[in-house]
């Protein structure tokens, strides 16, 4: 019963993280049917789990005291259990499959984790362009339909139909963070250097063509991070001072050829120079920002609680800006989002989440690709609220819990 629990529950996850860039609620199901088989494991194996458990405890716990947070604002303020309804897989996740990550079943085949999830993502990228190539126009549950304005930002990203089952700026966390997983694990499973890099190549190109303007900051900040890591095992590392400068006046060249991105940015430009617009009201995410940052300062210690969208929506209303109330926009940022949510309590955890695995780095599975994943994060976290939504959730509680519970070497004693 054991073994079949680990095994069963091994392959569900790989089918959940191949499924990730599918529509959403396709790989719910496997991650449900892990969670269960973990809740056995935990049943089967708890006094050694238990010990596993409490070793792992400084790198399990932040997640787990996230969801404690957010359970505490929801019996104190009884808010809709919608409001807590995604927040449980901080909780689910690192709990539940910890007995999944931390066998070493698990260590010995995460080869196969790591291809899934690249597959995956190759097979949506085939399908997109091949979508667009042909103009099929086909109706899937769950697929994405964001409009930011009704003139100059409707469905900007599905223009270019090549992001419709999701959001851009998701798609390309993925595409990037399989770029690192590339670059950092390619010899564990078994990539040849020529395959390798006609991956990175192509997830390079699908993220240059989805235009994402956050995770194309990521991307330049990852090139520079790997160009610091190569220098100092050289023991050359001063030259960064030089070369990183060269990287960035690169990418703006490579930058100012995605005619997308450009007539953003240009409309920005104009909407400033010539419409002589506010600089809250120049987009829809600087009008988040700046009522956020008001909100913010009303309740500094304690937040608005889980409400906080319809409160921000609330805001918009009174401010004139009735296009973001009518679509409810959160603060596309997901430290002030967290800050209004759950105030001073709410960002030192999350800051806990983000950070302890560097305080611990001998116990995490690869550092330099926790240092890459923190990257993508942090410069995801800055423009979107990847925490309050189930694509970011499921990403970061995943993969966050792959890489802090497998350890570096898999323990012989448990599973």
């Amino acid at each position: 019963m054991r073994d079949f629990c680990i095994t069963a529950g091994f392959f569900l996850l790989c089918f959940t993280v191949f499924l990730m860039p599918f529509p959403r609620s396709w790989c719910l199901y496997p991650l449900g049917l892990s969670m269960i088989l973990g809740l056995i494991l935990w049943i089967l194996d708890f006094k050694k789990l238990k010990i596993k458990f409490i070793n792992k405890l400084p790198l399990v716990s932040p997640p787990l005291v996230y969801f404690l947070l957010v359970l505490i604002y929801f019996l104190f303020r009884t808010p809709e259990w919608n409001y807590i309804e995604g927040y449980m897989m901080f909780l689910l996740v690192p709990l539940f499959c910890f007995p999944l990550f931390a066998s070493d079943y698990f260590f010995r085949r995460s080869s196969i984790f790591i291809k899934v999830f690249i597959s995956g993502l190759l097979i949506i990228c085939l399908f997109e362009i091949f979508r667009a190539y042909f103009g099929w126009n086909i109706n899937v549950a769950g697929a994405a339909d964001i409009s930011f304005d009704p003139e100059s930002y409707a469905s900007a990203f599905r223009s270019q139909k090549l992001s419709f089952l999701e959001h851009p700026t998701y798609l390309s966390m993925k595409l990037l963070f399989a770029i690192s997983l590339i670059i950092i694990v390619h010899k564990e499973i078994n990539l040849s250097k020529i395959f390798s890099v006609i991956l990175i190549a192509a997830f390079s190109i699908f993220l240059y063509l989805l235009s994402s303007r956050t995770i194309y900051l990521a991307f330049i900040l990852i090139f520079v991070f790997l160009v610091y890591r190569y220098l100092k095992k050289s023991g050359l590392r001063f030259l960064v001072i030089i070369i990183a400068p060269l990287i960035l006046i690169g990418a703006y060249k490579v930058y100012s050829l995605n005619p997308r991105i450009i007539n953003k940015t240009e409309l920005l430009k104009k909407r400033y120079t010539v419409d002589k617009l506010k600089f809250k009201d120049l987009d829809p995410r600087f009008t988040s920002w700046f009522t956020t940052v008001d909100m913010i300062k009303q309740h500094p210690m304690f937040g608005v609680g889980l409400e906080a969208r319809v409160l921000l929506s609330e805001e918009y209303r009174k401010t004139g800006y009735n296009n973001e109330a009518s679509l409810r926009l959160n603060s596309h940022n997901q430290f002030l989002e967290t800050q209004l949510t759950f105030g001073i309590a709410g960002s030192l955890v999350l800051l806990w989440m983000l950070f302890a695995p560097l305080f611990r780095k001998r116990e995490i599975w690869k550092p330099a690709l926790y240092y890459m994943f923190l990257i993508i994060l942090i410069t995801a976290f800055l423009f979107e609220s990847v925490l309050v939504r189930q694509w970011g959730i499921m990403f970061y509680t995943l993969f966050y819990s792959f890489q802090v519970t497998m350890g570096p070497k898999p323990d012989q004693n448990l599973l």
